[in-house]
């Protein structure tokens, strides 16, 4: 068949015909819509306008008229789109399967990325900053592996400055802007001392007990 302009490309659209009687308003749809202007109604002739003339019902299953057609009107409406069902992820479908204990390099997640509005995959891996750093929300407060190239320190940074390091024989160090360690001057719980030293700054009062090992070290200053 020949076509003046461009020929169509959506294929057939359904039609479905209805039994005008003068007094019935509400007629049952072949197929469930999702809004009004889904379909095309038309009324001896007249096509009808969407949310005037009718409105839905039921949920998009039936088509509900102002005024009831007449027994003599030819009433048929043209389905320019059908309602689908989509697949709802239930909260079941989650909480129901075996729970990992650890993660395993190239295992997935799902995320939401909000810049490209859509879900995306990414390895466990990859969630972890690429600086090697865990940050506070405003990135003055964290803690870094490696701020040069394998240079195998800890640093400990509050407020926008490094106060402590730990250097890749387990030394730790404060930095000239790292203040001190502080204990409290009264110790109320037990411990043991094993294969382990310990310096307390007095005054200090123990209500507890701190059992020291022959290989072990307690020195108050």
């Amino acid at each position: 068949m020949a076509y003046i302009g461009r020929e169509p490309i959506y294929g057939k659209f359904e039609r479905q015909s209805l039994t005008a009687d003068g007094s019935t308003t509400t007629f049952t749809l072949n197929y469930t819509i999702g809004s009004a202007a889904s379909i095309l109604v038309n009324v001896a002739g007249v096509v009808q306008e969407p949310g005037v003339a009718y409105t839905l019902g039921t949920g998009g299953t039936q088509v509900v008229f102002s005024v009831a057609p007449a027994s003599t009107d030819n009433v048929y409406c043209v389905f320019l789109g059908v309602l689908t069902d989509v697949a709802v992820i239930d909260s079941g479908s989650i909480t129901n399967q075996t729970e990992l204990a650890t993660t395993a390099n190239g295992d997935l997640l799902l995320v939401y990325d909000t810049s490209a509005g859509d879900l995306k995959k990414i390895q466990t891996q990859n969630l972890v900053s690429p600086s090697n750093k865990v940050l506070d929300a405003d990135s003055d407060t964290q803690i870094q592996v490696e701020e040069g190239t394998d240079e195998d320190i800890i640093r400990f940074d509050t407020a926008g400055t490094e106060r402590m390091t730990m250097n890749s024989s387990g030394k730790i160090a404060l930095t000239t802007n790292g203040g001190g360690l502080i204990h409290n001057n009264a110790i109320a719980n037990s411990f043991s001392l094993s294969s382990e030293n310990m310096i307390l700054a007095g005054p200090v009062s123990v209500s507890g007990t701190i059992t020291v090992d022959a290989n072990s070290t307690l020195v108050v200053v």
